[in-house]
């Protein structure tokens, strides 16, 4: 862990390495500018069987326990960063780290990395996440009690000795316990959750963080998606070329876009009612002349069984691929609320969403003018057969995405470089 003196060091943190794509994406830019990175997690303490020390695509990656302790606070003191680079900000660890940071001096950055609703929609999610995190909860808590809550303490007090003399650290707990999925998703605006800066996708993210989080316009720096720069840059040519490459037929087919509400017990969705779905869209698909390509959210690929899928004749079901290559040769596109479903948005592509069966209760993310709804089964497969599909997405791209020039990844660091001056 030998570094340069004259490097300017920049510390990744996440909760585990899954997420670590986020970063890697950036990490030879960084390198380019002169800024050195690694990454801190908390794997071993979520449950997660991982070397203390190890390389990661290319970066390395530390638990930690490294460190002999299990406080983020203490391994900041050893490491003592430039500055932190965080995708989150609204759990309790994340405000351990931020707390952490605020008294160590060490410039906290927030890095959006998926697509955040809007409140109403948060609201129709409320009770369909709720009904598994309240169900869980005492088992949920335990792990809290171990690292989480400690950690959030040990960070307050090294910051202020009377924190645990302020009630709004108890109304937290609390709130989290009896309304988790408004807690670790939406908290209350605090100045617990506030980074030194965000860097997010849109000008509407730009405002649900300044309405919703709390955090001053200023604070606040839109640089794009950087999900969406592979939609600016094409590997294939052809439609057999991407099929060859990505492992399915070459023939006409409709891009599924899995989302991850299986592994994250969204009401409803099970494996076998999440396969029986989409049977009935492969069904529909054979019937319009269509090969079915799902494309996996990586959680539920990390999560696969060879039995998930039983019973798919006339799909493939991919993990790994190049989504926007998908995308671009597809047909037709179905998706619901995954962040990837803005690709076939931004590329003009037809974009079904189901809204029947297991789906009918699922919050809408989108206008009319910018997705085809199908309330019903029938409605899907008239869908698929025709040809003609008028959209209007041309102010909700400028909002929602705001850039689409394939440079976010630059601007990302560029905003990080600016704040390590």
């Amino acid at each position: 862990m030998a570094r340069s003196k004259r490097a300017r060091n920049l510390l990744y943190f996440d909760h585990w390495t899954v997420g670590i794509h986020n970063f890697a994406r950036l990490h030879p830019l960084l390198e380019r500018a002169g800024i050195e990175a690694s990454l801190l997690h908390a794997g071993s303490f979520k449950h997660l069987k991982c070397p203390e020390v190890q390389t990661v695509d290319g970066i390395e990656a530390i638990d930690i326990s490294h460190f002999g302790t299990r406080f983020v606070r203490r391994a900041l003191e050893r490491l003592r960063p430039d500055a932190l680079l965080m995708l989150d900000c609204s759990f309790m660890l994340d405000r351990a780290v931020i707390l952490a940071c605020r008294g160590l001096g060490i410039r906290s950055i927030y890095l959006q990395h998926g697509v955040l609703p809007d409140f109403d929609a948060f609201a129709a999610i409320v009770p369909m996440k709720d009904a598994v995190y309240k169900e869980d909860r005492l088992r949920r808590a335990i792990p809290y009690l171990k690292f989480d809550l400690p950690n959030y303490f040990l960070s307050g007090l090294h910051l202020d000795p009377r924190f645990l003399l302020d009630s709004a650290v108890y109304r937290y707990c609390l709130g989290l316990f009896r309304e988790p999925t408004q807690y670790l998703f939406y908290p209350p605006p605090s100045p617990e959750n506030l980074t030194d800066v965000a860097l997010v996708y849109s000008n509407a993210d730009r405002d649900r963080h300044v309405e919703g989080f709390g955090y001053r316009p200023d604070q606040v720096i839109v640089v794009g998606n950087p999900n969406l720069d592979d939609a600016m840059a094409q590997r294939y040519s052809s439609r057999a070329e991407c099929a060859r490459a990505e492992g399915i037929p070459d023939a006409p087919y409709v891009l599924y876009l899995e989302d991850a509400f299986v592994g994250d017990g969204w009401k409803g969705w099970t494996v076998a009612s999440r396969r029986a779905h989409l049977k009935e869209v492969e069904d529909c698909c054979r019937d319009a002349g269509y090969h079915l390509v799902v494309k996996l959210h990586p959680q539920s690929a990390r999560e696969r069984s060879p039995d998930d899928f039983a019973g798919l004749t006339n799909s493939s079901v991919l993990g790994q691929a190049r989504i926007a290559d998908l995308v671009r040769f597809a047909e037709r596109c179905v998706g619901h609320i995954s962040s990837t479903v803005r690709l076939p948005i931004l590329m003009g592509k037809p974009l079904l969403v189901p809204q029947w069966g297991i789906s009918a209760d699922l919050p809408r993310y989108y206008g009319e003018e910018v997705v085809t709804y199908c309330r019903t089964i029938d409605d899907f497969a008239a869908r698929l057969k025709v040809n003609s599909f008028e959209y209007s997405r041309d102010a909700y791209i400028a909002h929602e995405m705001t850039y689409s020039d394939g440079k976010a990844a630059e601007r990302i660091v560029q905003a990080i470089a600016d704040q390590m001056r």
